[in-house]
């Protein structure tokens, strides 16, 4: 399967530090990626409703901390936090680029969706104390709204800020947003509560790094002879070492369908 296409119009200014804008016409979005010092530099055009991601620097792993926010002016709302908060060195602006801009429960569910994609990524660390989120939006709204949140982390992979696979962003979406960053489940607490059996069989959602594994009576995780007591350990090991979100990466394969570990998680969490 062909992976899906982000296209982007990429507006680089002459000076440097001045603000580099994308848009995404597919999802008339406006974004803007800027230095911390050069906020103030921004046009008013970004105090308007929507949602940002504060971006601490990239690590040598590759991993990089971050703040995922909401606001009804965006630009003043950043402003703000270069007094408050000090570990970020940039930000990334996210608006609509349609006459009608965003309203409160678009940006407050887009937020929740953005945070939950980049909690379930190896890569980044969100920094918030609570889970954002807003599900007052309607059902039928929500399907355009994520392919939007995509698109802010295909954005993100473009500035050189390391998300998830394609394949994990998609389990991730099946996995209810409002408990992935606070759960403490293991997989020994899957088989204890009998979610999961010694012996069923796991396969790789990632079609770029396809593999099987067995579920062990430890709750571990056999795989090519090896034993491994974590999702994300598992993975990596046949990613050769690559960082990956194992409960993203790991699927059950259960009566012809195969379900992520992340769902299961999610369902003992919600008992």
């Amino acid at each position: 399967m062909q992976p899906e296409i982000f296209p982007f119009t990429v507006l680089v200014p002459d000076a440097p530090g001045e603000a580099i804008e994308l848009i995404d016409r597919n999802h008339a979005l406006r974004l803007a990626f800027v230095h911390r010092d050069f906020i103030a530099r921004l046009p008013d055009q970004w105090d308007t409703p929507g949602i940002y991601v504060l971006l601490e620097p990239i690590a040598a792993d590759g991993t990089w901390g971050a703040y995922v926010g909401k606001a009804g002016q965006v630009k003043n709302r950043i402003l703000r936090h270069t007094k408050e908060k000090e570990s970020w060195q940039r930000a990334l602006l996210v608006v609509s680029n349609q006459r009608e801009p965003f309203h409160t429960a678009e940006i407050g569910w887009l937020e929740g969706q953005v945070h939950s994609l980049l909690a379930n990524s190896y890569f980044a660390q969100p920094s918030n104390r609570q889970n954002p989120g807003d599900d007052t939006v309607a059902s039928w709204d929500q399907a355009s709204l994520w392919a939007i949140a995509r698109g802010v982390t295909h954005a993100l992979r473009l500035l050189g800020y390391e998300t998830a696979e394609e394949a994990e962003i998609a389990a991730i979406d099946r996995s209810p947003r409002t408990r992935v960053n606070t759960s403490k489940v293991s997989l020994a607490d899957l088989v204890t509560a009998g979610l999961l059996r010694e012996g069923e069989r796991l396969v790789s959602l990632n079609g770029q790094w396809p593999a099987e594994a067995q579920i062990g009576p430890q709750g571990d995780i056999a795989y090519q002879g090896q034993t491994f007591s974590s999702p994300s350990a598992a993975a990596s090991a046949v990613r050769e070492g690559g960082a990956a979100n194992g409960w993203a990466f790991w699927a059950v394969a259960r009566e012809g369908q195969s379900i992520p570990l992340a769902v299961l998680r999610a369902e003992l969490d919600s008992k």
